[in-house]
């Protein structure tokens, strides 16, 4: 899983980010 904005450690999507 890969950090990205909107993207929280626990795995958690808030925004729409592109997760390979």
């Amino acid at each position: 899983m890969n950090k990205s904005s909107g993207e929280s450690s626990s795995g958690e999507t808030t925004t729409t980010a592109s997760t390979c």
